[in-house]
């Protein structure tokens, strides 16, 4: 009998001590951008989706408000480079465009073009 709970207490605390342990990459998530006074249009704002798969970075751009009539994004590539910026290479509006994004938590800052500031939040986890 006292093997018996001793054998029942020992298969519940290994069932509960094992734990998958998922590891997130922070990159991955969808954010509402603002790129902040573009000539000729002002504020645009955005909604980046950046998905890994393996060691692979993909992404997708949308416009938000007015900017979903007015500009379609084709994304070309995404990568992370040694400072751990995220950059989109993307054709808009009958140019080729990149976008660097730092994300630091749920926030994320950059430019687009090197020109042009941008600012947004996470808005969700992917």
């Amino acid at each position: 009998m006292k093997q018996g709970v001793l054998f029942t207490l020992l298969i519940i605390f290994v069932g509960c001590g094992v734990q998958k342990n998922i590891v997130s990459d922070p990159y991955v998530g969808t954010y509402n951008v603002t790129v902040f006074n573009v000539d000729t249009f002002g504020d645009i704002p955005l909604e980046i989706t950046i998905s890994k798969e393996g060691e692979n970075y993909s992404s997708a751009i949308k416009g938000q408000g007015e900017a979903s009539d007015s500009v379609s994004f084709e994304v070309n590539g995404t990568s992370k480079d040694e400072n751990n910026t995220i950059i989109i290479e993307a054709y808009a509006g009958g140019y080729d465009i990149y976008i660097d994004l730092i994300i630091s938590g749920d926030d994320v800052k950059g430019s687009l073009m090197g020109m042009f500031n941008l600012e947004g939040v996470r808005i969700k986890s992917n």
